[in-house]
């Protein structure tokens, strides 16, 4: 009888303690979720570095139990809320949601070394725009230093990722080998902010001097010729965020495009920051109900390119970046008999953003949105909106709005 008693006592121990590490263990996944919704209201240009922060804090020892938290449906109770608020600003990379998965990917390269790039690629998903490939892409570059080896793999291993979102990483990555890297920039600002220092002195400056007709030659060499344009959308993204840093904001890189490109290169940095500027600047105005500020962008950015014929990147900025909000406006949005009205009355309304841009430039904005996960609802929901029906049936099938 009282061997029998302590067994019981024993079961009773282990269960408690069992409860009781389940409790704190539900308990540190709350928190970290709130820790992140916190950060979803951070300036926009310290976002990626409290993301980043609050992976450390929670996750610096086991990797693994964050990658398995983001696959769980617990993901949806945080995703949501990427979305929420009037005032529509984008973070450092793109939507909340692409900077928050860009922060995960750089958090597994820094955390799991001993597997190779295709091995880490399976910790993360091609959720919100690859943002997980490119974040471990970005961060793998600099450990390894830049290395023609592994860079030579990084489109061969992007698998689910997608051809296009690994060529717009790529992009970015040769911009950083030869400039120097924006990692710099934003670590300099994670250490700062939340007193996370870099766990290894990186290289961020490789070369002497600067050299940005490279990162279009390299393009060239490290991705096929249907890839170019989306390896250069890489670059101009790239250019765009030093500019965020910028005291001079875009004069700076659009300079650098005039006085630092070999001729053939020219037009292609300046149509890839216009571009990225509709998606990141212009397009989170329009999204906000700031229909003038959001055009005026775009007018100033064919201004200081002194180019109109560069005006149609913009205005397919503005339409791929009105269509990526739906990356988080949509996530943890069950779509079902009872909310499939009200789904199809949000696309719509997006459409008629695109309709409230200059009218010879409605078509671009519109093929924007096709661009980007927006075009898998849409059809998905059999949406019928008579202009996008038309815009549809003459755009690149393939086109895709990345990064």
């Amino acid at each position: 009888m009282k061997k029998s008693f302590i067994i019981l006592r024993i079961i009773a121990v282990l269960f408690i303690g069992s409860l009781i590490i389940l409790l704190l263990y539900q308990k540190s996944q709350n928190s970290f979720l709130t820790d992140i919704e916190n950060c979803n209201d951070a300036a926009s240009e310290i976002r990626f570095s409290c993301y980043r922060a609050m992976m450390e804090k929670y996750y610096a020892g086991n990797p693994e139990e964050l990658s398995e938290l983001l696959r769980s449906d617990t993901k949806l109770s945080f995703e949501s809320t990427f979305a929420k608020g009037d005032s529509v600003t984008y973070a450092i990379f793109g939507t909340n949601c692409h900077t928050f998965y860009h922060a995960v990917g750089d958090f597994i390269a820094i955390h799991v070394k001993n597997k190779s790039v295709a091995e880490n690629l399976s910790y993360g998903s091609n959720i919100c725009t690859s943002g997980y490939m490119m974040g471990l892409y970005k961060r793998t570059a600099i450990i390894s230093k830049f290395s023609e080896e592994i860079m030579s793999e990084f489109f061969e291993d992007c698998g689910q990722f997608g051809t296009h979102q690994c060529a717009h990483e790529i992009g970015h990555i040769l911009h950083d080998k030869y400039t120097y890297s924006i990692l710099k920039i934003l670590d300099n600002l994670t250490e700062r902010k939340y007193g996370l220092k870099p766990i290894e002195d990186y290289k961020y400056i490789t070369l002497a001097e600067q050299d940005l007709n490279a990162p279009f030659e390299d393009c060239r060499n490290l991705v096929p010729e249907e890839e170019y344009s989306y390896c250069y959308t890489g670059i101009g993204h790239n250019l765009f965020l030093f500019a965020e840093f910028s005291s001079e904001g875009f004069k700076s890189v659009f300079d650098e495009c005039e006085n630092k490109t070999y001729e053939q290169n020219k037009e292609d940095c300046y149509a890839f920051i216009i571009y990225r500027i509709g998606i990141n600047e212009a397009a989170p105005r329009i999204l906000s109900n700031k229909i003038p500020e959001g055009l005026k962008v775009c007018a100033d950015a064919i201004s200081r390119s002194q180019d109109p014929n560069l005006k149609k990147h913009c205005y397919l900025g503005i339409g791929g970046g009105i269509g990526l909000y739906v990356d988080s406006e949509f996530a943890g949005f069950k779509i079902d008999d009872n909310t499939k009205k009200d789904a199809i009355k949000r696309l719509n309304q997006l459409i008629a953003y695109c309709k409230q841009v200059d009218d010879d430039q409605i078509d671009n904005c519109i093929a924007g949105l096709f661009g980007t996960p927006f075009k898998k609802y849409y059809q998905n929901l059999k949406v019928n909106n008579e202009r996008a029906e038309k815009v549809l049936k003459e755009i690149n099938k393939d086109f895709q709005v990345v990064g």
